[in-house]
């Protein structure tokens, strides 16, 4: 809006400055001044009235602005408080992502150490499991190699998707929200 103003201004300033001082009389920027009988050259009454105008007009709108101005930097704020506020929901996200992928990382190695195949061997290690009276020896197998095979399925996975890659994104993403916390607090400044 200040913008217009200020060129709608300008293009009739320029405008009548351009039409001259015969048409445009004093709104081209000159007065025709008459010689009086004396042959000395006087300004008319009116030139102070014209110029005191002039000055309260350009102060007008030097002020208008300024009050203009002034909801705009409230919407300014506005808007960098907001930013920060998703800033740090971002930051608290790629936090917790950051543990997950480190969680899953931890489990995968532990998954690599973990040999499901000296659990099935249960009856070689433990003579007392052949003649358990409390566990069937089937029931007890059957659970075991559907152990085996959720932890064989889990190892797949594992292998399968790249976390490490997925910890590169989020800490990319954390080092542009540290970015977009410096840049926001620059602008409060």
């Amino acid at each position: 809006f200040i913008i217009s103003v200020f060129i709608m201004w300008a293009a009739a300033i320029i405008a009548l400055r351009c039409l001259g001082p015969r048409r445009a009389t004093f709104f081209a920027g000159r007065i025709r001044i008459k010689s009086d009988k004396s042959e000395s050259f006087r300004l008319p009454r009116y030139i102070w009235k014209l110029r005191c105008l002039f000055m309260v007009l350009g102060i007008s709108v030097i002020l208008c602005s300024v009050a203009l101005v002034g909801p705009g930097m409230t919407s300014i704020d506005n808007v960098a408080y907001s930013a920060r506020k998703l800033n740090r929901d971002i930051s608290d996200i790629t936090t917790q992502g950051l543990l997950i992928t480190d969680s899953i990382s931890r489990a995968k190695t532990n998954l690599e150490r973990l040999n499901v195949d000296q659990l099935m061997d249960v009856g070689s290690k433990c003579p007392v499991f052949l003649n358990n009276s409390v566990v069937s020896n089937e029931s007890l197998t059957t659970i075991m190699t559907e152990i085996k095979s959720e932890i064989d399925s889990l190892k797949d996975y594992m292998e399968e998707n790249d976390f490490n890659g997925v910890q590169d994104q989020i800490r990319s993403v954390m080092d542009g929200s540290e970015i977009l916390e410096i840049a926001a607090t620059l602008f409060e400044e």
